[in-house]
Formats: structure tokens, sequence, C-alpha cells
């Protein structure tokens, strides 16, 4: 039994390719034993009966679905107290984590088609207890028929990673863990509490989580049949609609005082916030996001009837930016 959390903040993200290609390679036995979780951030900001209604035109009913918005976060969406959406990709996991009912977890990322083996590798993976971490390229002018890659531009996109390892499916590091899918027992994500929302607004969620499940002696494994072809272009609306990711940088004094208040190393170089994160997730708590507990989440939506206005944390609207120790209403 797996529950897959499909991702998208886009108006027009191809999940009929997604959709297509799942159930092009899962037999009805399969259909039955997944729950499809579609985290969806551009629900709030759409005609919601019009949005819901083409998910659910595509999936026909083959496929138990749950369709939310991304939980409350200062980022992005109806609680944001940004002027503009911030990327948020790990609040945006995170929530896939609260609503999943199943003891397997998948994770992907919208404007994919999946590769013909990808559904049989999850299934492998939620067999034996592994953690997958799947491959990808992105691609210029690509062309999907019938839930199928046809053709397209790859060059310059092919995951580096299909190179580096000869087998099919190889031990690898936990900063190999990005990409458009991964895969692993909920458990092992309620260890570490989900991903670091410490990372929204900046980037970098998937390989700080990789980094900080090898720390807790999880082993990660590159499965090359968990391919996916990703678009490398957006489409209508989206080329215009504004996602943010920022990267600030502090004078080296200040820097220094930021790590040492976090107990973490100092580094030669950048003093960039991604370098700070990158410092934390070796070196800092391995267990993240203390204001909050996503097994309880999960046990008060996915195992009760709880009304949600009175499960998630909403933001104050007063807080103050970890890294910059500004107000996170002026931006990062």
């Amino acid at each position: 039994m797996i529950s897959i959390v499909y991702i998208t903040f886009r108006e027009n993200c191809q999940f009929k390719w997604f959709i297509e290609s799942l159930c092009n390679q899962a037999t009805a036995e399969q259909c039955s034993q997944l729950q499809l979780i579609i985290v969806d951030g551009f629900l709030f900001e759409s005609d919601q009966p019009v949005r819901r209604a083409y998910f659910q035109d595509l999936i026909q009913g083959r496929i138990e679905t749950v369709h939310v918005s991304p939980k409350p976060t200062m980022w992005q969406g109806q609680y944001r107290i940004t002027k503009d959406n911030y990327f948020a990709a790990a609040n945006t996991r995170n929530t896939g984590m609260c609503y999943a009912k199943h003891p397997y977890i998948a994770f992907v990322d919208d404007l994919g088609v999946l590769g013909p083996n990808w559904l049989e590798a999850v299934f492998e993976g939620s067999r034996h207890n592994h953690i997958y971490c799947g491959a990808y390229t992105k691609v210029k002018d690509i062309v999907v028929e019938g839930g199928k890659f046809i053709s397209g531009n790859t060059q310059g996109g092919v995951d580096s990673r299909l190179s580096y390892y000869s087998q099919d499916v190889s031990v690898c590091g936990g900063g190999h863990m990005f990409g458009s899918s991964f895969c692993m027992p909920l458990c092992w994500l309620f260890e570490v509490n989900g991903q670091n929302e410490m990372c929204d607004g900046l980037g970098g969620e998937d390989y700080d989580l990789g980094i900080r499940l090898e720390r807790q002696g999880k082993v990660l494994q590159y499965n090359k049949r968990m391919f996916i072809h990703e678009s490398d272009y957006t489409f209508g609306s989206d080329c215009q609609r504004k996602c943010i990711r920022a990267d600030p940088v502090l004078p080296d004094s200040v820097y220094a005082e930021r790590v040492g208040a976090y107990g973490i190393p100092n580094h030669n170089g950048r003093k960039d916030m991604s370098h700070f994160m990158l410092s934390y997730a070796n070196h800092g708590k391995i267990r993240v996001n203390p204001e909050f507990s996503i097994e309880s989440y999960n046990r008060d939506i996915a195992h009760s009837q709880k009304n949600l206005d009175d499960v998630f944390q909403k933001p104050l609207g007063t807080e103050i930016h970890y890294y910059t120790q500004r107000p996170v209403s002026e931006g990062i």
C-alpha cells in the first residue's frame, strides 16, 4: 500500500502526462493499493470547482485521490505574509506526508512523464523498505503522447548521476537525493520530521533531507529504473507567474555570528544562505521543524475526523527570518 504525493504550483502542470503514464503501468489491483495526494499550490488562486474537475476528469476514479492546498505557510498561498509567492517545496511535500494513509510514500514533481518502470521500482522499494532516489532528465521541446515520452532535446538536462553510477540500483550519499522523485517508509520521515522548512524561500530541501536521513543511519539508493522525463519549459500563464527563490549573502562577521548561534562550522568563501543550510544539514539537528510534528498532523488528518482549521498552525505575521534577521514580511 503506497501513498503517492504529486506536487505542483502551476496552472499548466501537465498532470495528464503523469496520470496517463502511471495508469499505463498499474494493474487494476495495483491501482487499488495506491493513494494519490495532489498538493496543489495553485488551488487557492483558481476557480476551485473547475480546478478540481480538471484533475478528477483525468483520474476517472481509477485511484483514490486527495486534492489539497499546501498547509499554511508564510511563504505562499492563502496565509502568506510575503508580498509575492516564494518557492516552498518543503512545506508542500510535508503537507503530502500529513495526508498519507499508507506506510510507504513516494513523491513526484509536476511537468513530468513517468518512465515505464517507475511504479515497479516504487513497489519494489515498498516491499523491501528501501529509500530510492529516482532519476530524471530535463527535456526541451518535449513531446508526450498517451502517457509515453516520444521525443525532445535533452542537451544540458541529463541527470549527472546517471553516468556517475554504473548499476541500475546503487547505494548513494545523502547529498545525491535530488531531482523529480523519491520514495521511502513514511515512518522514517516522521523520525526526522520531514523536509526542513528552513529551506523554504531558498530551495535545497531535497538533498538536505537526504543528508539528514544518512546521518540518521538510513541507507539511500539511486535507482535509474525510477526514471522521469521532465519538461524544461513552463506553459501558458505559468511563464509569467512568479515563485521566488532567494539566496542572500551576509557580511563575514554577521555570518560568523549566525553559524555560532546554531552551533555549526563556518567556512571560507561566499557567506550565503545556501552554504549556511548545507552546513546545517551536515552538522545541525537531524530532526527539524520543532514548532510542529508531521506525525501528529498525520494522525489528526489521515486517521481521524478533525477539522483542518483546528490542526495546522498558521503564520503569525510577525516572523523574523532566522538567517537575515529581518521580518519575513519584507521577503529575503
